[in-house]
């Protein structure tokens, strides 16, 4: 009995508060503005009191901005001749360069700063992106909704705190999604090509800034395929007709999104002679070698992020130990063995030495001293020849 009194309470005074806002607009600017203060401060809050820049791709992205204020490439040397490069795109990194120029180098208090306040015009457009396809009275709960919905999820909020490209492309992505809601939504054509066009745009520099974002892009290609050929409106054309309206306006959206990415593609082209309209799925420079066999083994058995930094993020940079993967890894005692193998060249590669174990120390230094051999390198080998 007191649970529906008190679903009938709520109720009610949901019912009166979303009235309170269809009849005075006062009180819907009021909780508007309040909403996006308290997100705004939400957002920089965590990036500021969350800072962390230990992702080793903040440090790329980092150095790819001062090389541009600095030396004008497009490079992630650390020291000359500053080497041109495409292993990212370049939009996070000339966004950062744009803070940079203004708040100071390497200020990346600023960058995060700057990027809480792209994440909370996120949050407003996702109300927009909700409020357009939602119909009738039910317009402002499901704009309400959705930004209650977005601006709480952690999934979003923690990467203003990083010097990564999620927060800017997620509001490129959204602003894409937007326009091109208006322009699928727009009876007139010469409106509709307005959108088109910047939506178009805005795919391309959303690529510009994450590669994957055009998978946003081809969302956007088949939600204007089903909505225009088979959503159904009080006055239908022809399907002739109607197919050469999504093809015009496909057309249009296509080409603007094609011609962003022109010039970085004709960029890589001139300067590495290779067809390179986005940034390499492994990040890697024309003649690098990439270890995809290895990568083909990861994916038979990593069923854990646990193993994600270990395993992947630190090759090249960190040795790999065999004790660190588990046994589901290896389908017999043989791979297990030939695992190690590969990873001991990995470990140590040409001119260095593998330790031996604490045990083996021991045993072998009563072996070295009858040998009268007293150099400490020499105990790590069984003999000169093996250097």
């Amino acid at each position: 009995m007191k649970q529906r009194r008190l679903r009938r309470l709520i109720r009610l005074s949901s019912n009166r508060f979303w009235r309170l806002l269809r009849r005075n607009r006062g009180a819907l600017a009021a909780t508007i503005i309040a909403l996006i203060l308290l997100t705004l401060v939400s957002r920089i809050s965590v990036a500021y009191f969350l800072a962390n820049d230990a992702p080793g791709d903040g440090i790329v992205y980092a150095r790819l901005a001062t090389n541009l204020l600095d030396h004008g490439t497009f490079s992630s040397d650390e020291e000359e001749p500053y080497s041109p490069t495409y292993i990212r795109m370049p939009g996070y990194p000339l966004f950062i360069a744009g803070i940079y120029y203004v708040f100071g180098h390497e200020n990346n208090t600023a960058v995060r700063i700057s990027q809480a306040v792209v994440d909370t015009v996120t949050c407003v457009f996702a109300s927009m992106i909700a409020f357009a396809w939602a119909s009738g009275i039910r317009r402002r709960r499901a704009a309400f909704w959705a930004y209650i919905l977005v601006s709480v999820c952690p999934f979003i909020v923690i990467y203003t705190a990083t010097i990564l490209s999620e927060t800017v492309a997620t509001f490129f992505m959204a602003a894409m999604t937007l326009t091109a809601t208006l322009a699928i939504k727009s009876p007139r054509a010469l409106r509709s090509a307005f959108w088109w066009i910047l939506s178009g745009l805005l795919a391309g520099t959303s690529v510009f800034i994450r590669p994957d974002a055009g998978l946003f892009a081809a969302g956007i290609g088949v939600t204007l395929v089903v909505c225009g050929l088979f959503l159904r409106r009080p006055e239908t054309p022809p399907f002739f007709h109607r197919l050469l309206d999504v093809a015009w306006k496909g057309a249009v959206f296509s080409l603007v999104f094609l011609l962003v990415l022109t010039p970085w593609t004709v960029r890589n082209w001139r300067l590495f002679g290779s067809f390179q309209p986005l940034s390499p799925a492994h990040g890697e420079m024309p003649g690098e070698f990439v270890a995809l066999g290895y990568d083909r083994w990861l994916r038979t058995w990593v069923d854990d992020s646990r193993f994600t930094e270990p395993m992947l993020w630190n090759l090249d940079e960190k040795r790999i130990h065999l004790d660190s993967i588990p046994d589901n890894a290896f389908d017999s005692p043989e791979e297990k063995q030939a695992v190690g193998a590969l990873l001991d060249q990995y470990n140590y590669p040409p001119g260095t030495q593998k330790p031996k174990p604490a045990d083996q120390d021991d045993n072998g230094d009563d072996d070295s001293d009858k040998s009268g051999d007293s150099d400490p390198d020499s105990a790590d080998d069984n003999g000169p020849d093996q250097q």
